[in-house]
């Protein structure tokens, strides 16, 4: 009996350990680690989450409190000046205007066609290149420009004319949020001309502060006075009642359209000094000497504009000068030149005056300037316009006297002292007695 349990002792201790479960050792091997790693399912690549904002560029501060939205089709013509005019806004209005620029598709039947150019140029905006995209395209036209991008060997070339590398440009042409950019914003300038009532028809439109678009770059700077004295102008405190205007102000005066003459200081100064002269081929403005110092120094609280009277020769001659001032950006230069203010270039002013007019009159493209008698808005008890007034207008105010412009900080001063922010004018003309 002993030999028994002996043996059945010795049978148990040289019998093979119980085997282990199958997941241990298939965790203990390499392989088996590979094998299972390669069963689980792949999970799916989620799609590029594409920041859809609209504008492809800015122009000026990221805080400014007023924001120009400007939809424009990058294949047509009109661009680059558009662009630089909007640029000259911005610098005029001292950090307090911002424009944003909305590359979109055109309404028209053949507008699809064209989506590789302007899939091209949201790809320079994306690199901070929109000004020079612009440049090419006004130099190249649209037709040439789309050949160029269809043609791998002239890749290089574009990316050097745009200032970026092939790679960067090419990265940036083959986004998928390029194209999905352009859908979005051809979106948001259709619900535009749907809340417009179906008044515009192209690009290019122009919206301020949430207003309704308009398709006019004249139009803009009504809305962006409005824009501003919605910002800046005194709230009136409850129960007050509004007084009417005080007597010699004309409301159609007060912000002449922009494009009505020559403009110093921008379309989003508070205050506006309208001088209506009457045609002479070197006009003298020694009367706004005062007037031009205090801009100098305030270049955000006035505005002078020159508007020409009548249909003459002269009238027209003087309007093209205008015109090319605008367009070289010498505006300040042509107006201090007749009002006869020295200058350290040239101290005669008669031979500073000779050669600018000489060199106006020499710009190039001067046919396609508006020479024709500009027309005031009119009130709404006329129902034609009326011919323009004569003399130098303060807010809406005539001046009488040169007093008044040499007094012009504390005349602005009375205006901005006015109780009610609609009585936006203080008359320089003092009210009868009767």
């Amino acid at each position: 009996m002993g030999l028994l349990h002996v043996a059945v002792a010795l049978a148990m201790s040289l019998a093979p350990p119980p085997a282990k479960t199958a997941a241990p050792a298939a965790s203990s091997s390499p392989s088996a680690k590979r094998s299972a790693t390669t069963k689980r399912p792949r999970q799916p690549e989620s799609p590029k989450t594409c920041s859809l904002d609209h504008a492809a560029e800015r122009l000026g501060p990221a805080a400014a409190p007023i924001v120009i939205g400007y939809y424009f089709d990058p294949t047509e013509s009109y661009n680059y000046d558009s662009y630089l005019a909007l640029r000259q806004l911005v610098a005029e209005a001292g950090g307090s205007l911002r424009v944003e620029l909305i590359p979109v598709r055109s309404s028209a039947l053949d507008a699809l066609h064209r989506d590789r150019v302007r899939t091209w140029f949201l790809a320079a905006a994306a690199l901070s290149r929109s000004e020079r995209a612009l440049r090419i395209l006004i130099r190249d036209g649209q037709e040439r420009v789309e050949t160029r991008i269809a043609r791998p060997d002239q890749r290089a070339e574009l990316a050097q004319e745009l200032a970026v590398s092939e790679a960067e440009l090419t990265a940036a042409l083959a986004d998928p949020c390029t194209a999905r950019r352009l859908e979005s914003n051809t979106r948001a300038y259709r619900d535009e001309l749907t809340r417009a009532g179906g008044r515009l028809a192209r690009p290019p439109i122009f919206t301020v502060a949430g207003a309704i678009a308009v398709d006019k770059r004249s139009s803009l700077h009504s809305m962006i006075t409005r824009a501003h004295n919605d910002l800046y102008a005194p709230k009136p405190s409850l129960g007050h009642r509004a007084r009417p205007p005080r007597r010699g102000v004309s409301p159609r005066v007060i912000y002449p359209p922009a494009d009505a003459g020559l403009l110093v200081g921008g379309v989003g100064a508070p205050h506006r000094l309208a001088y209506f002269i009457n045609p002479e081929p070197k006009p003298r403005l020694g009367r706004l000497k005062p007037a031009l110092e205090f801009q100098r120094r305030h270049p955000d609280r006035l505005a002078i504009q020159i508007i020409v009277r009548g249909s003459t020769a002269t009238a027209e001659l003087l309007r093209r000068r205008f015109c090319a001032a605008k367009r070289a950006g010498i505006e300040l230069e042509l107006l201090r030149v007749l009002a006869e203010v020295p200058s350290g270039a040239e101290a005669d002013p008669r031979k500073a005056a000779e050669l600018l007019m000489r060199k106006l009159d020499n710009a190039p493209d001067l046919e396609s300037c508006d020479i024709t008698e500009p027309v005031l808005p009119t009130g709404e008890d006329e129902e034609t316009p009326s011919q323009l007034p004569e003399g130098i207008w303060l807010d809406g105010a005539v001046i009488n006297s040169t007093s008044d412009l040499e007094l012009i900080e504390l005349r602005l001063r009375e205006i901005e002292a006015s109780a009610d922010p609609l009585d936006l004018v203080f008359s320089l003309v003092p009210e009868s007695d009767d």
